[in-house]
This record gives structure tokens, C-alpha cells and sequence, in this order.
């Protein structure tokens, strides 16, 4: 996945973030329908003023990113 950090987020209060949305595609149609649950998380996290970014999968532990290449086993 690449994210473009200034394009790619949206503000809210002292950071960025973007966001991956998942649900249950039924019908395998590409897009959500009615009655097709959907969860997201605050994947990515840019604080501008510390200069820091992190990745966070749902309400888990945040793992600062210090490079350009990030790998993470969600197992």
C-alpha cells in the first residue's frame, strides 16, 4: 500500500490520518450495499508537530514508522 502523506489524509485535531474500510461484499460487486457490514480503523497517523508517523490497526498499539518501507504481520 502507498500512501501519499499530505495528499492521501484527512485532518482532525493535532494529526492526519487515513483510513481502510472493509466489509462483507456479498455479492462481490465492489461496492457496499445494504445490509453489507463495514468496520474501518485509523491505519495510518501523521502528528505534524512531533513529526512523527504512526501505524495503528483498530483500538491496538501504535508502531512509529521511521522509514519509508514498513512491514507489519497483523498475526
Amino acid at each position: 500500500m502507498t500512501i501519499d502523506i499530505r495528499n492521501d489524509m484527512r485532518g482532525k485535531g493535532d494529526y492526519y490520518y487515513t483510513d481502510m474500510r472493509f466489509w462483507h461484499d456479498k455479492n462481490s460487486n465492489g461496492a457496499r450495499d445494504p445490509g453489507e457490514p463495514i468496520s474501518e480503523c485509523h491505519f495510518i497517523m501523521w502528528f505534524p508537530a512531533a513529526n512523527k508517523i504512526y501505524l495503528q490497526v483498530y483500538q491496538g498499539p501504535r508502531y512509529e514508522i521511521t522509514s519509508s518501507s514498513f512491514k507489519y504481520d497483523y498475526n
